[in-house]
């Protein structure tokens, strides 16, 4: 789910002055999806569009709705129950073009960086398992 590295390709061909085929036609570049945008990553761009992709979002904070269910073990939909019928869990998100990308807090990002395990906290008995847990925006989340 962690995405280091990573700039939307589209913002790249955009800042580069070149369509989006180019960098599927350079071998060594590997692309990748996010929900249904394309991603690259920029090391393994040549130089010359290295520097264009220094001027991209970097989208290491950035994740799909889906993803973060799988990442919590949450079941397909439920974070979107959560955040739009219930409006218990209000995560920030942004959206581009026709998907919507979650903006993952810092605390987030660095339990997961350390190699931490979330998931999601429903009841006592997920709490006791917990090695740690934090709040994110209304959604608890346990770590271990």
């Amino acid at each position: 789910m962690l995405r280091k590295g990573f700039v939307f390709t589209r913002e790249l061909a955009k800042n580069a002055g070149v369509s989006t085929a180019n960098f599927h036609q350079i071998g060594e570049v590997e692309l990748s999806k996010m929900g249904g945008i394309s991603i690259v990553r920029v090391e393994s761009l040549p130089q010359k569009y290295k520097e264009f992709a220094k001027s991209c979002t970097n989208i290491e904070k950035y994740t799909t709705m889906s993803d973060l269910e799988k990442d919590l073990g949450m079941y397909k939909d439920s974070l979107y129950y959560h955040m739009i019928t219930k409006n218990n869990v209000q995560i920030p998100y942004i959206k581009i073009e026709r998907s919507i990308f979650l903006i993952l807090p810092d605390e987030f990002l660095e339990l997961k960086e350390r190699g931490m395990i979330p998931f999601q906290i429903k009841d006592e008995e997920d709490e006791k398992e917990a090695d740690l847990i934090i709040d994110m925006h209304g959604l608890r989340v346990g770590f271990y």
